[in-house]
């Protein structure tokens, strides 16, 4: 199952590392975020903070905020209907595409890397939940066990961080390919009921699944009608596509169904062996805005890949690096973080 080579520690590391870095420059930078984010980004001159109505086309992110980098100076974007716990995650994340921005070495390693999108995003999750969640926290919740659906909840109730940043948090501590889910039950403009993944952190290179994707069947499902539940089972991608079969565990609280689903040794004990049943792959994958969808039409001719029906591009027009500018000195297409006005560094010396 899993697509990237991108392990959860590796990418806590490049989090940790991009935080270290940026306290270089601002001595004090990191406690002061980890003590009062929201203030700490408030009074910055070099970023601008505000609340808003946010599109669901302003961002790629999965949250509740934009960063809005093309401003001067740049923006994040709150939703102004988000709850606390959420907007500070959200601020987070969204502080984190500002770090990476002003950060040639991480600019420089995303710019090489084919799954940069992917990558970015799960960065910046792993930096949110690093300034919102200390290390004894979750160990606490782990309570010198592995992940469960029970820790993640008790991870929450202990601290005042969203359920967003406890999924992410915890689903650094996973040991195998897998995700941590925050499911709800949401009524459609008939009032039916449908299951529903508000959020879902990955883990160790498996598939993105996009916030808001509908699991009715599965045994979120069953938890939310019971109030918990455990067993094997395949998660949906948007597209209706599924994964591979997992082991799931799930607990409900105040209407939110926390789960965690892995591919081999399900910390809450049992079998490990999962059924051979291979994940829905029928469908394409797009590079560049993370969507998976059923390919239709005629593929392009270069790359033989489908165009992705959400931003209209193909393989190898993903494969140009986002945030590129051509530079007017060489000719030359580089990544926006190298460049002094309207040429690169190399042409400007």
């Amino acid at each position: 199952m899993p697509k990237s080579r991108h392990s959860s520690d590796a990418v806590r590391q490049l989090a940790f590392e991009l935080l270290q870095r940026r306290e270089t420059i601002e001595p004090g930078l990191a406690d002061s975020l980890r003590t009062d984010l929201y203030g700490a980004i408030a009074g910055r001159s070099d970023v601008l903070l505000q609340h808003d109505s946010v599109r669901a086309s302003a961002s790629s992110c999965p949250i509740a905020a934009a960063y809005l980098r093309d401003t001067k100076p740049p923006r994040i974007v709150l939703n102004e209907t988000a709850s606390p716990g959420r907007e500070l995650f959200s601020l987070g994340h969204e502080f984190a595409h500002f770090l990476i921005d002003h950060d040639g070495e991480l600019a420089d390693l995303l710019w090489s890397d084919a799954e940069r999108a992917d990558l970015e995003e799960d960065i910046c999750n792993a930096l949110a939940a690093l300034l919102l969640i200390g290390d004894d926290a979750v160990e606490r919740a782990l309570g010198g066990g592995g992940v469960t659906a029970a820790a993640v909840l008790r991870l929450f109730r202990t601290t005042d961080a969203s359920r967003e940043a406890c999924a992410v948090a915890m689903a650094q501590q996973l040991l195998t390919p897998g995700y941590v889910v925050v499911a709800t039950v949401e009524l459609d403009a008939d009032l039916t009921e449908h299951v529903v993944a508000r959020f879902t952190a990955r883990a160790n290179g498996t598939l993105p699944i996009r916030r808001n994707t509908p699991q009715q069947g599965t045994i979120l499902a069953d938890g939310l009608r019971c109030g918990q539940a455990r067993g094997e089972d395949q998660l949906w991608f948007p597209s209706r596509a599924r994964t591979e079969s997992l082991h799931g565990d799930v607990v409900v609280s105040g209407g939110y169904a926390f789960g965690v689903f892995v591919t081999d040794s399900p910390p809450w004990g049992g079998l490990s062996v999962r059924q051979n049943v291979p994940a829905g792959y029928e469908t394409s994958w797009c590079d560049n805005c993370s969507a998976d969808f059923y390919p239709t039409g005629a593929a392009c001719s270069v790359c033989d890949d489908h165009f992705c029906p959400t931003c209209r591009r193909c393989s190898c027009q993903a494969a140009a690096a986002p945030h590129a500018k051509l530079c007017l000195g060489c000719f030359t297409e580089k990544p926006g973080h190298s460049f002094v006005g309207s040429m690169c560094r190399e042409c400007s010396d």
